[in-house]
């Protein structure tokens, strides 16, 4: 019974997953066409927004070239006010002939743009041919604008009568018929050249190209206007194309699938109703034409489950005979081994008890290893202390013997240098002694000067007096006597001044010479401290080699002493950690212990369960049979048709289709029911 059920679920679950595959299918391809529909509409819509942006685009360049061709009119009109400015202004000439010259240039520079413009290209060729012309004419009357430059440039440059003034061309003209000379007539004669060229050139040119360009705004507007009703007629007619189009593509093909639908809801709710006589065929090779055949298969595997029920209600009789049996056997062997489970579980109790005896002698082993390496770990400090602090000593002893020996080589460098000094200050001891005695000189020299600048006084003084006997006929040896007198007294205020100053240099040549002999003497004392101290330096230096030396065996003897240490921790840690394997084997194997009595608990427990289930499975043996009663008078409500049109219609095209013998079996029992009638098509 469960093999059939299982295998009818089988089915069930493949047909399904075909029916789901199937809907999804025609969901997809349904909304495919749908789409396809609106996506013609969308594509329509964006043809006429398409044309709408080039029309708007067109526009803009039309009214880019519009604008273009009023730049070019405005350039011309200007032009042409600047050339009668030329001609009549009461301004100076050469302001307003610049300003001609630039406006000129301008209009050349707004024709050449029009010509060039590239939305020429949407107006006529006549209207092209127009713009260019223009432009011709417009550069062959610069020719003669050259010629009548080559004249203005020339009045500048020419000098006029004093009341003439350089104004306008048609002023100088007039005032200029007042002159008979023949300069001034020329002049004149020149001018009036110019200005009939100006009048002539402009007027005729001026005149052309704003008819031309007239002609070319007209056509502008005009193509303007064309071009925006073509296009929007055009995307007017393209979107109610595309839209009446898509509303009677969608109209019909709705009306089609709800014709359809329609007659495949009928036969589904006859299918619902049990009526399995019901045939839907649908020839069309699309979406519903193979739901409609999914619906078909449906049919034919339900008439094939029905028959695979009722054979299963045979054989779900015959086994619970065979069940009843089996349960009584079981039962007397469920109790067999619940007994040799209880022994089982004794065992492995005294098992667990000495278990736990071993595992509190391991930990209490445990305890003392961790005690003991506790105290190898602080011996362990200890000496790797020790160690430090003697190669701290030893680093230190080696510092203060290189330190010493530096002091002591410092020390002779010092007195080296020390005696030098003593020796350069005894030169510069006799130097100032030198100096010293040369300051002497040179006072007894500037006492000679002062007796010469007294004696010179003395005479400037006698000079004043002889020169005042003389009159007029010594003022001028008066003059010389009064320079003498002043010359005197400066070399006699001059030499007091030298005097002071090399006396209180003397005064400090003097006591540099007690300080320089004070310094020698300190220089002697030095010198003899310092070799007194370099040779304690290295009284010092030796001594702190012996220590080096000595600390050097202290520190090889520790280092023995912490590898013993070191081999001693190592080898109590690895006891320790024995100790803890053993340990956790231990509580691995009472855990073990603890778990199979815990099962073979559990096994017992599940052995009565099980028996208890063998009870309750006869009861249900008794109910199952009476719902297998109860299932072949629902089987026997459903309408069939003949058992030879279901075999014949049943499904080849399922993966999980039932075995041949399932299938003759299922349709026997079939043969059976009554109310069979003939398969009714829709």
């Amino acid at each position: 019974m469960d093999r059939a059920m299982s295998t009818t679920a089988e089915r069930k679950l493949i047909l399904l997953c075909s029916v789901s595959a199937r809907a999804t299918l025609i969901i997809m391809k349904l909304g495919t066409k749908l789409n396809l529909s609106i996506f013609v509409v969308v594509i329509g819509f964006f043809v006429s927004i398409g044309f709408l942006v080039v029309t708007i685009q067109s526009a803009r360049q039309l009214q880019e070239l519009m604008t273009a061709t009023q730049r070019a009119l405005l350039a011309t009109s200007s032009s042409t006010i600047a050339s009668q400015n030329l001609l009549t202004t009461n301004e100076p000439l050469e302001p307003a002939y610049t300003q001609y010259l630039e406006r000129r240039e301008q209009a050349l520079a707004a024709m050449q743009e029009l010509a060039a413009h590239p939305t020429l290209a949407l107006l006529p060729a006549e209207i092209r041919n127009v713009a260019r012309g223009s432009l011709s004419v417009w550069e062959l009357n610069l020719e003669q604008f050259r010629r009548s430059d080559d004249n203005i440039r020339v009045i500048l440059d020419t000098d006029l009568p004093t009341l003439v003034n350089r104004n306008g061309l048609m002023r100088m003209a007039r005032e200029l018929q007042d002159y008979d000379d023949q300069p001034s007539q020329a002049l004149r004669f020149r001018i009036l050249n110019t200005e009939n060229t100006i009048t002539r050139v402009v007027g005729l040119s001026a005149e052309f190209v704003t008819d031309r360009l007239g002609l070319i705004s007209d056509a502008i507007s005009e193509t303007s206007r064309s071009i925006i009703d073509r296009f929007l007629l055009i995307s007017l007619l393209v979107a109610g194309v595309m839209t009446l189009g898509g509303m009677s593509f969608m109209i019909l093909y709705t009306r089609r699938i709800t014709v359809r639908v329609a007659r495949m809801a009928a036969a589904v709710n006859r299918i619902a109703e049990r009526d399995l006589t019901v045939t839907y065929t649908d020839t069309t090779r699309d979406e519903i034409g193979a739901l409609a055949s999914d619906v078909q298969t449906v049919t034919k595997s339900l008439l094939v489950f029905l028959g695979s029920v009722v054979e299963a209600i045979r054989r779900a009789d015959e086994l619970q005979q065979t069940l009843g049996a089996a349960n009584e056997e079981s039962a007397s062997a469920l109790n067999q081994i619940t007994r040799n489970i209880e022994n089982i579980r004794k065992r492995f109790d005294s098992l667990n008890e000495s278990v736990l005896g071993s595992g509190e002698a391991v930990g209490s082993i445990d305890e003392k290893i961790q005690t003991l390496r506790g105290d190898m770990s602080v011996q362990t400090e200890n000496i790797e202390s020790i160690s430090s602090s003697i190669e701290q000593m030893a680093a230190n002893v080696q510092n203060v013997a290189r330190l010493s020996e530096e002091r002591r080589v410092r020390a002779d460098e010092i007195s080296s240098t020390v005696r030098e000094g003593s020796e350069k200050m005894e030169a510069t001891t006799s130097t100032i002694r030198s100096v010293a005695q040369d300051v002497d000189n040179i006072l007894e020299i500037i006492e000679i000067i002062n007796g010469v600048s007294e004696q010179t006084h003395l005479l400037s003084m006698n000079a004043a007096i002889e020169s005042a006997h003389a009159g007029e006929a010594g003022r001028g040896f008066a003059v010389v006597a009064e320079e003498i007198r002043k010359l005197a007294e400066s070399t006699s205020e001059n030499a007091g001044n030298i005097d002071r100053t090399l006396r209180d240099i003397t005064s400090k040549i003097s006591e540099a010479t007690r300080s320089s002999e004070s310094s020698m003497t300190s220089f002697e004392d030095l010198q003899t401290g310092m070799q007194d101290f370099a040779s304690a330096m290295k009284e010092i230096s030796e001594s702190m080699q012996e220590l080096a030396l000595g600390s050097r065996e202290v520190l090889g003897s520790t280092q023995s002493v912490r590898e013993f240490t070191g081999r001693l921790n190592s080898s109590s840690r690895r006891m320790a950690e024995r100790s803890t394997e053993i340990r956790q084997a231990m509580e691995t194997v009472q855990d073990i212990s603890t778990d199979v009595v815990n099962g073979m608990t559990e096994i017992e427990t599940g052995a009565k369960e099980i028996l208890t289930s063998m009870m309750e499975t006869g009861e249900l043996t008794e109910m199952n049979r009476s719902q297998m009663l109860k299932l072949e008078n629902i089987v026997s409500e459903y309408r069939l048709p003949k058992i030879e049109a279901a075999a014949e219609t049943a499904s080849p095209d399922l993966s999980a289709a039932p075995p041949a013998e399932d299938e003759e079996t299922g349709i026997s029992l079939l043969n059976r029911q009554e109310g069979q009638a003939e398969p009714e098509e829709l």
